[in-house]
Formats: structure tokens, sequence, C-alpha cells
């Protein structure tokens, strides 16, 4: 109901200010006040200063084996929606099986290589400008898909 969403939102959102207020107190006092301003990511420098003994002084690499294993299972879990949600606009209903055409398009398109300065200036401003009328005419489309398969099926 209203009131346990509410509630958990509040909840939430307290703990999660908590947290940071308590990561930057702590980053404060590993490193000094005005280095915590100019360092982007004081997680990772904060890790760099933890060993356990003479063995393992650098518990960054943990970090780094866990972070590898989460993002594969991210990938695979954003590749199965995709194609639960391409099963789901095309009426497949057994849509697990074209996950690994998918995926090869995705692997395909991640390989195709270009020019950095092509990436960085002209891609990129054009994505940006020609995105946002591709994801403002993606709705009508869809609705448009849904109604033609309608008539189809009658």
């Amino acid at each position: 109901d209203h009131k346990t969403y509410t509630r958990g939102l509040f909840g939430s959102l307290v703990y999660t200010v908590l947290m940071m207020v308590l990561l930057y107190i702590c980053y404060t006092l590993v490193f000094d006040y005005r280095s915590v301003g100019k360092i982007t990511y004081p997680f990772n420098e904060a890790t760099r200063l933890v060993s356990i003994g003479r063995v393992i002084t650098n518990i960054e690499t943990f970090f780094l084996t866990f972070w590898l294993l989460v993002i594969i299972v991210k990938f695979a879990v954003y590749l199965y929606l995709v194609s639960m949600l391409f099963g789901y606009v095309f009426k497949i209903k057994e849509f697990e099986h074209t996950l690994i055409p998918i995926t090869i398009l995705v692997l395909l398109l991640g390989l195709i290589p270009t020019n950095q300065l092509d990436n960085i200036f002209i891609l990129k401003q054009k994505i940006i400008m020609y995105a946002k009328y591709m994801l403002l005419l993606l709705p009508p489309l869809l609705w448009l898909i849904l109604k033609v398969k309608a008539v189809r099926n009658r």
C-alpha cells in the first residue's frame, strides 16, 4: 500500500544519506579535506592504502575480481532482458532462442573499430542530436506495430 511504500522510500533515503555522510567523514579522516574534493574516486584511493599483513599488500585486486564477476552477471541479465523485450514486442513465446543472435549482434556492434576523434567529437554529437528524436518516436512506433499486429491477427 501507499503507506508502506512511502515509509520504505523515506527509510531508504535516510539510509543512503547517512551512508554517504559516513563515507565522506571516513574519506576526510583518511585523506585531507582539500584532497577529498579533488579525488574523483576516493573509494579506489582508500583501497590502495589497505593491506593485510606483509603478504597481501594490494587488496584492490580482490575488488577487481568481484567487479569483473558482477559485470559479467550484469551483462548476462541485460542480454536476457533485451531478448525478453524483443520476444514480448514480437509475440515470441520462446524468446530464449533469440539470446544467441542478440548476443552475437551486441558483440559485433561492440567490435566496430572507429577513430577515437570521430567517436569523441563527431559521432557523439550526432548520436546525442538524433537519439532524442529516436527516443521520442519509439513509443508511437511500438504502438503502431502493436496495432498492425492486432489487425493482422483478426
